[in-house]
């Protein structure tokens, strides 16, 4: 692997004995792990035991299995690539997002494309992972108390009644989505919560 990717034996090592640490395990696993790692440290400004360290927070958080790495990996990179914020950045907020959402199926890839958007527009960890798990929340809420509150929510997203209930159970991310576009349509005037 030190002759594919420049780096040196010992920094493959380190990370090698960090996804050790953070229970990945086989050998076929920490040789993924390892290599995307690497890869991404002389690719981003995400490097070693840090970016290990991060993007197995962020997988485990959203029940993800380590062997989807070099796929999260890829999706770190794009995002990087196509959005103002730095990999480094979009993994911070990605690791907030996803632990405010968990409990809504949000995946890593998805908590990460939230995050890019967040940190694009200069939201900060934090406050932009209370932001949306808020959200998340309150849509939540709408959806289970029916009602105006629904009804509104419906007309946001345009999706309908039950449809809207049985999608936000299977896919949360779409319904935050259509929510956000329907903010978006009505002006950012829309008063929902």
């Amino acid at each position: 692997m030190s002759e594919e990717i420049p780096l040196a034996t010992n920094e493959l090592l380190g990370i090698a004995q960090a996804a050790g640490q953070l229970g990945v395990t086989g050998e076929e696993n920490l040789l993924k792990f390892t290599d995307t790692v690497a890869k991404l440290g002389v690719a981003t400004d995400l490097s070693g035991e840090e970016a290990a360290t991060a993007l197995t927070r962020i997988l485990n958080v959203t029940n993800e299995n380590i062997d989807s790495i070099d796929t999260f990996g890829s999706v770190i990179v794009a995002l990087g690539n196509n959005f103002a914020a730095t990999e480094s950045e979009i993994v911070k907020v990605a690791n907030e997002v996803a632990r405010s959402t968990a409990v809504f199926g949000v995946s890593a890839a998805e908590s990460a494309g939230l995050a890019a958007a967040l940190k694009s527009v200069g939201v900060q960890a934090q406050l932009g992972g209370s932001v949306v798990g808020k959200a998340f929340l309150q849509i939540g809420a709408a959806i289970d108390g029916g009602g105006a509150q629904m009804q509104r929510l419906s007309q946001l997203t345009g999706i309908a009644g039950e449809d809207l209930k049985q999608t936000f159970e299977t896919d949360a991310t779409v319904v935050f989505q259509r929510f956000i576009e329907g903010i978006g349509n009505a002006g950012g005037s829309a008063n929902f919560f």
